[in-house]
């Protein structure tokens, strides 16, 4: 009853969150993942960016790695 009086963007279920809330924290995300991602310099093709999370900021564990690429030849993984 009450889910239908708030509206599904409203409620808020006994111990969770209400999608307004998770919009708010998914911008929050992406803006401060964006913010960072302008203060650093092009990812090389094929690179492995890191980050690790805190629960409330990401921090940047590793940039542009491409050690996983040593010793392949531009011909592995073509038909």
């Amino acid at each position: 009853m009450r889910r239908a009086l708030l509206g599904e963007w409203s409620y808020r279920p006994p111990g969770g969150e209400a999608l307004a809330d998770v919009a708010l924290r998914v911008r929050d995300f992406t803006t401060e993942l964006a913010r960072a991602a302008h203060e650093l310099p092009p990812v090389p093709d094929a690179s492995v960016t890191h980050w690790r999370g805190d629960g409330r900021h990401l921090r940047l564990a590793d940039w542009g790695q491409t050690a996983h690429l040593t010793g392949l030849s531009l011909a592995e993984g073509t038909p």
